[in-house]
């Protein structure tokens, strides 16, 4: 449920908030492995797009992880493959709980 990022100078603690499956092929299931979140994979920057993504991803999410993707969140986006499946990837979404700066 918790995991930590360590960096050079800095330990990133996130909490799961969606786990889910996507097919590889399907143009908006896959555009949740885009690094820019600012504007859709076809250029389109409206606002209110990241916000009706973040609902989809809780909408589909296989487990009540009781915790909600929010369109402030600093987010980490985990991906794998799926055996004998090609074209489905396991997403895990995690959202920044705690982010502490050392020397």
């Amino acid at each position: 449920r918790y995991l930590k990022l360590i960096l050079n100078n800095e330990i990133r603690s996130y909490v799961v908030t969606n786990v889910f499956t996507i097919n590889v092929y399907d143009e908006y299931e896959a555009q949740v492995i885009r690094t820019d979140f600012n504007e859709d994979m076809s250029g389109n920057a409206e606002p209110r797009f990241y916000s009706e993504f973040i609902t989809y991803m809780n909408t589909i999410s296989k487990y009540d992880t009781k915790e909600l993707l929010n369109t402030g969140d600093r987010t980490l986006t985990l991906i794998t493959c799926l055996q004998h499946q090609p074209e489905y990837r396991q997403v895990i979404i995690c959202k920044e709980v705690e982010d502490v700066l050392y020397d």
